[in-house]
């Protein structure tokens, strides 16, 4: 008989063993749920899970909505520890074994009010031992080697990249012995369960495509004639090369000062900083007059992720009134970052700084449940997770602007190793306003739409001087209280949760700098006198009949080669954060609700209402977020008679004022919620 409306589904220990899985983790399953449907950014319908390869902060939560609930609507609790990543409301902190649990219920809605987090939940509970010993080594393996390549390596020409999955491991429960104890091998009061489980991947999440410096730009030759030859000329296969209508097939015809340039040639007017950061980028290694995007430089990203996943619980069975259990998850795992941290940018290359983040889990679950009687039943949880996530650079020297000449020459055996024998000349010595706080890494580079002739370098900032890191701290105590009166099942209860968010506030900060190197938006537009319109004048192209724009009638700006303005150290933009930003902050739930399931005749009512008080997150610093105040703005700076304005020296931040300096100013992100929701349904 139903004698509850809630949706849920209960996914059993039997589901468990028979139902395939990619990964590791058990919350794939929801996959097989009805009522979730699977969350696909862009239009590339597929899930944005990477649920192949087992990780942290991975877990399908944001990727599948439940009956139409937003992408971050489901939680992940095991053993009564939230698994959700409170920096992002989506991923998991620690991987939930599907070897390691008894079972999972998922409740997506209609569920009664004392169920906290929401709006969906996906609960699970570890294995217990019992009377008796068992166990069981497994190993779980995967290899592409039989996989067919993707279409994407196919279009690219390339064959396809290697991929293992290896999952050693093994569980053993039963009585906990300890001798000269009344807990013998045949005890039936406390009992263990252990679980292990080694992590070994190795996979390729994508494979890139970009453009670099050619041979003849390493030399600062960007004629026609070298042009067409490496780059942007006529392909054998009749095809439109789509690179010669793009800036990077732009010929370097003047220099910024409107000065013309013989033949392409700068190096003349070469900038030593900006020939180290040319010559340092990759070298070409793909035929752009054979793949159909014209790319130059196309690489396949093979990075591992390895670690270990460990889960132990232990019962004690006090009394027929009074149990206990202890449970305790670590999970560890070392994750390549070849290219950018955490994504792969499009048109990058690979960052030959061997970067690393080395992930540690750590949950731990304490549950005592007392009986008073016939009727009566206290149930208390006592949770907390704790996940740190340091970032390395393995090998600073290769990214280190005064060492760029030992990996700039166009030996690629001398560049792997560092030994290019070039002058200490073949270095990038600008600092930037900030001098780099301490980060002397290569500077970034931006190019969004791929077209500028050079790849995206988007590695944030911190790597270099170990500032890469974050903590996330989530203590929560929830207690629930059960009362049989009669026809009435009464439950009420309370909640607390606090979440704490130590580390770098973004990860798109750049103390090292970031150029971009556009001639459509440098405005290098040639002026022969202050206040003339800019002059037009004939533009070479490479193509510039048929595949390309119609030769001359050109703004100058757009006769400038992007690279030739890296060569001569002429960018369009520079942007640099004074420091890595690193945030200490915190949020704190609290809730409370009630509950009744009345069983009148054959007809089940359940009725109850929760409250709960979603705070706002504060800064634990005690600065707050800067402000800005027209009032405070037109007392710090002055503008008469349309001059410029002008501040006082004595001001370094004209309008802007934050809790730390004027304490009427709030110290938290006005993100408060407070959520009242009452039930009352009848079957």
């Amino acid at each position: 008989p139903l004698d509850s409306p809630e949706r849920s589904d209960v996914i059993t220990a039997k589901d468990l063993e028979t139902l395939a899985i990619v990964g590791r983790d058990a919350t794939e399953l929801v996959e097989t749920l009805p009522g979730f449907a699977m969350i696909s950014p862009g239009v590339s319908n597929k899930s944005s899970a990477n649920t192949a390869a087992v990780g942290l902060n991975n877990g399908i939560t944001g990727s599948y909505s439940a009956n139409g609930l937003g992408p971050t609507g489901l939680a992940t609790i095991l053993d009564g520890v939230s698994l959700t990543d409170i920096q992002t409301n989506s991923g998991t902190v620690q991987t939930v074994d599907a070897d390691m649990i008894q079972d999972a219920k998922v409740s997506t809605s209609n569920f009664s009010a004392l169920s906290a987090q929401g709006p969906a939940i996906f609960n699970a509970t570890t294995k217990a031992g019992t009377t008796a010993y068992h166990g069981e080594a497994y190993f779980y393996a995967r290899n592409t080697v039989l996989n067919a390549n993707d279409w994407y390596n196919n279009y690219l020409q390339q064959s396809r990249p290697p991929g293992s999955y290896y999952y050693p491991g093994g569980t053993i429960a039963g009585p906990l012995w300890i001798p000269f104890t009344r807990f013998g091998r045949h005890n039936d009061r406390l009992f263990f369960f252990f679980g292990f489980e080694v992590l070994n991947q190795k996979y390729s999440p994508a494979t890139l495509g970009s453009w670099v410096p050619t041979m003849a730009e390493r030399n600062g030759d960007f004629s026609v004639a070298n042009l067409n030859a490496q780059l942007c000329g006529a392909r054998p296969d009749g095809l439109a090369n789509p690179n010669s209508i793009q800036p990077m097939c732009y010929a370097e015809n003047y220099y910024t000062n409107g000065t013309a340039v013989p033949d392409g040639n700068v190096t003349s007017q070469a900038n030593a900083g900006g020939v180290a950061m040319v010559n340092w980028l990759p070298l070409p290694n793909a035929n752009p007059f054979v793949n159909l995007n014209g790319y130059n430089y196309i690489q396949p990203v093979v990075q591992t992720q390895n670690g270990d996943i460990l889960h132990a619980r232990i019962d004690y069975s006090i009394n027929d009134n009074n149990k206990l259990y202890v449970s305790y998850g670590r999970q560890t795992q070392v994750t390549q970052d070849p290219v950018d941290l955490g994504y792969i940018p499009n048109y990058s290359v690979l960052y030959p700084g061997d970067i690393t983040t080395g992930d540690i889990s750590n949950i731990l679950s304490v549950n005592y449940t007392r009986v008073f009687g016939a009727s009566v039943t206290n149930e208390i949880n006592a949770a907390m997770s704790l996940i740190s996530d340091p970032g390395n650079m393995g090998n600073p020297a290769a990214v280190d602007r005064f060492d760029m000449n030992k990996y700039n020459c166009n030996n690629a055996t001398e560049r792997a190793a560092g030994t290019c024998n070039n002058p200490a000349s073949d270095n990038f010595d600008y600092l930037g306003d900030y001098k780099n706080a301490g980060d002397y890494s290569v500077p970034a580079l931006a190019n969004y739409n791929g077209n500028l002739g050079y790849p995206q370098i988007q590695m944030p900032g911190g790597f270099y001087n170990d500032q890469i890191h974050m903590k996330k701290t989530v203590p929560d105590v929830q207690d629930n209280v059960t009362w049989v009166k009669g026809a009435h099942t009464f439950e009420f209860g309370g909640y607390y949760e606090k979440g704490i968010l130590n580390g770098d506030a973004v990860t798109n900060a750049f103390p090292q700098g970031e150029y971009t190197f556009n001639p459509g938006t440098s405005g290098y537009q040639y002026n022969p006198e202050v206040g003339q319109v800019a002059q037009y004048t004939a533009c070479e192209n490479p193509q510039s009949a048929g595949t390309s724009r119609t030769s001359g009638a050109s703004y100058l700006g757009a006769c400038i080669n992007p690279v030739a303005m890296m060569y001569l150290g002429t960018p369009d933009s520079f942007q640099q954060t004074n420091f890595t930003p690193v945030v200490n902050m915190q949020f704190t739930t609290l809730a409370g609700y009630v509950n009744d399931q009345w069983k009148f005749h054959r007809i089940n009512i359940v009725a109850g209402a929760r409250l709960e008080h979603l705070g706002p997150w504060i800064d634990r610093h005690g600065n707050g977020l800067a402000t800005f105040s027209p009032s405070i703005y037109n007392q710090d700076c002055t503008r008469a008679n349309g001059s410029p304005v002008t501040c006082s020296e004595t001001t370094d931040y004209p309008g802007l004022t934050w809790h730390g300096v004027n304490s009427a100013i709030t110290n938290q992100v006005r993100s408060e919620e407070r959520r009242v929701g009452k039930e009352c349904r009848s079957r």
